[in-house]
């Protein structure tokens, strides 16, 4: 079953646009879905809070995670 997701995560400031392109396209390759991203940090932050709204089941929001997990655990941290 579909429903609105969250998914927040902590990046390293110099990664932030890349990262986020990168979750993007993981979201529209792997699950058919675009997000909305907010940025809730100030610019000069070390650490920059993001979060990505968009619809996916259960599953797809876990898969996501393991795959931000394996491919990014060296500049970010997801909040569970």
């Amino acid at each position: 079953m579909f429903k609105k997701q969250e998914l927040e995560i902590n990046v390293e400031k110099n990664y932030v646009k890349s990262v986020i392109s990168k979750i993007k396209n993981i979201l529209w390759n792997n699950f058919d879905t675009n997000a909305e991203i907010e940025n809730y940090s100030f610019s000069n932050d070390e650490n920059q809070v993001v979060k990505f709204y968009f619809i996916s089941s259960d599953k797809q929001l876990e898969d996501l995670k393991k795959s931000i997990k394996d491919h990014f655990y060296l500049v970010l941290t997801i909040k569970a």
